[in-house]
């Protein structure tokens, strides 16, 4: 499943605010045509050069397609055409997810695939599925989350929170409760739906299916192409 997933993770940089401070984390790959998921928490208001980079090396500028502040999500799309279908992460529901479930996070942790081209894994359970006001002073997230003890660090935020046959059922957050100290995701069906016009679009490419995209398909969107529409290394301070 590893190697199924990593194509379809990236790390995501910008710069932002009057002083150009530095941000990074992760994107999520879940379309063919490019449209990639992250965190309000990596692209703060005013974002600008915007860069994903794959595990692989392969490296495009990208730009926000969509945002939602209240489910903490950004869509990103590439700013030119792509040579070739991208590999994809499937969805799956999310009121099917289960306090016990074995799940897996994957992310950019301490830009792990800048620094040494590897995804951060690690495995756990869905701990608990509950309302969240959060505690983090760069989330400031309320709403539906998925607790994990898979670990969530730095750099994870816009990640993958998967299930055990690689489908995304959350997008990894700094959200966390006070009082119970584990790493959240938000599910994906919240996420989605924030975000009216990415979901749109997925359809229209018939993204999400049943399972991981394989890149060997040759998968191309159906009916669509999405038209276009360097950041230093990133060092953020939390």
């Amino acid at each position: 499943m590893r190697a199924r997933v990593t194509p379809a993770l990236a790390a995501v940089e910008c710069v932002a605010g009057p002083k150009s401070e530095r941000y990074y984390g992760t994107g999520v790959m879940v379309s063919p045509g490019g449209i990639l998921l992250t965190s309000t928490t990596v692209l703060p208001a005013g974002a600008r050069d915007v860069r994903v980079r794959f595990a692989d090396g392969r490296s495009w500028a990208a730009e926000i397609y969509e945002r939602a502040e209240r489910c903490e999500a950004v869509s990103l799309r590439p700013l030119q055409a792509l040579e070739r279908p991208c590999v994809f992460l499937q969805t799956a529901p999310s009121e099917d997810v289960r306090a016990g479930d074995a799940v897996f996070s994957a992310g950019n942790a301490y830009q792990t695939l800048r620094r040494d081209g590897e995804v951060f894994w690690s495995a756990g359970i869905v701990s608990g599925r509950y309302e969240l006001k959060s505690d983090d002073e760069s989330s400031r997230y309320r709403g539906p989350v998925f607790e994990t003890d898979a670990a969530v660090n730095h750099g994870c935020d816009g990640g993958a929170l998967l299930d055990t046959e690689g489908r995304l059922i959350g997008m990894l957050s700094l959200a966390y409760a006070r009082t119970r100290w584990l790493g959240t995701a938000v599910p994906i069906a919240t996420v989605l739906g924030g975000l009216p016009n990415t979901s749109a679009a997925l359809c229209k490419e018939s993204a999400p299916v049943t399972r991981g995209a394989n890149p060997n398909d040759n998968h191309t969107a159906a009916g669509t192409t999405l038209a276009p529409a360097a950041a230093a290394p990133v060092e953020r301070a939390f």
